[in-house]
């Protein structure tokens, strides 16, 4: 059987989730670009800074709107088999 964080994780911190979304990106222009960027992001979360990655959203093409944002919850992560 497949696990997911969620499904043992009640609340997963909103910086949190978006480094990691940012991080695991299928899309490498959404990734962090180096090891640097992402680790400075985690050191400012740590410090309970505001973190530079920013929720990535998905648009609607016919009306130019934003649909959703892209969260761990609804994003196509690769499931864990632990």
């Amino acid at each position: 059987m497949d696990v997911v964080p969620q499904d043992h994780l009640t609340v997963i911190p909103r910086d949190l989730e978006t480094i990691v979304v940012k991080a695991v990106s299928q899309e490498p222009a959404h990734r962090y670009q180096s090891a640097g960027e992402l680790a400075e992001d985690l050191r400012l979360l740590l410090e309970g800074r505001p973190i530079q990655a920013r929720r990535f959203r998905l648009w609607n093409i016919s009306g130019g709107g934003a649909d959703a944002t892209v969260s761990l919850r609804d994003s196509q992560l690769p499931r864990c088999c632990c």
